[in-house]
């Protein structure tokens, strides 16, 4: 079985940071692979929906955290936005664990938010690591293996789905939410300049 963990909003601007952990089978995996699951950057909305709804029915276990920018702001104070996230791949893997069978194999599969990979595994093989328990831990894991793109998919739906809320709650279209997207700064200033104060869903720290 692999363990595999993703997140979408980590960077942005509005909204939550959502972490995504899917537990599959080789067989489960195949199947994700032949139906075009991906790193979910490379799919079209329409798609990662379609996509979300198979990866929620078919895999064995699958579980997803939502930090809102509150709680982002709130931990930063104590943590930086890299311990943060590691924080809730522990917690991640630790309930996927709990869920399987005592001693069940199990690879888990991590998209470093690292540039040195090898170096951010360690903590996690020191914790996890067991003859039936391997740590694989890379850059750009969510398009190297099916399993973490099953996992990115996840989180950027349920990401998409807040933004999507969010903007039916304001009647006004705010983009991606990333400060890249010029949609996102240009709604941020105007809502800047029209009430003096940020929008309630801006985060203050990174």
């Amino acid at each position: 079985l692999t363990i595999s963990i993703d997140e979408a909003g980590k960077g942005s601007l509005l909204g939550p940071l959502v972490v995504s952990c899917v537990v599959m089978d080789s067989k489960t995996e195949q199947l994700f692979k032949e139906q075009g699951v991906k790193d979910s950057k490379q799919l079209s909305p329409l798609k990662r929906e379609s996509l979300y709804n198979l990866i929620s029915e078919k895999s064995i276990y699958h579980q997803t955290i939502i930090l809102s920018n509150h709680d982002i702001d709130k931990r930063r104070s104590l943590h930086t936005l890299n311990e943060i996230e590691t924080n809730i791949f522990y917690q991640l893997i630790k309930d996927s664990i709990l869920n399987l069978a005592k001693n069940q194999p199990v690879k888990v599969i991590l998209d470093s938010i690292e540039s040195n990979s090898e170096k951010y595994s360690l903590p996690f093989k020191s914790y996890f690591g067991s003859p039936t328990c391997e740590i694989i831990c890379e850059t750009k894991a969510d398009i190297k293996y099916t399993s973490v793109g099953a996992a990115s998919i996840l989180a950027k739906v349920k990401r998409d789905q807040f933004i999507k809320s969010l903007e039916i709650e304001l009647d006004q279209t705010i983009g991606s939410g990333y400060p890249s997207d010029s949609i996102t700064t240009e709604f941020v200033n105007s809502y800047l300049k029209k009430n003096f104060e940020y929008p309630d869903s801006m985060r203050r720290s990174w």
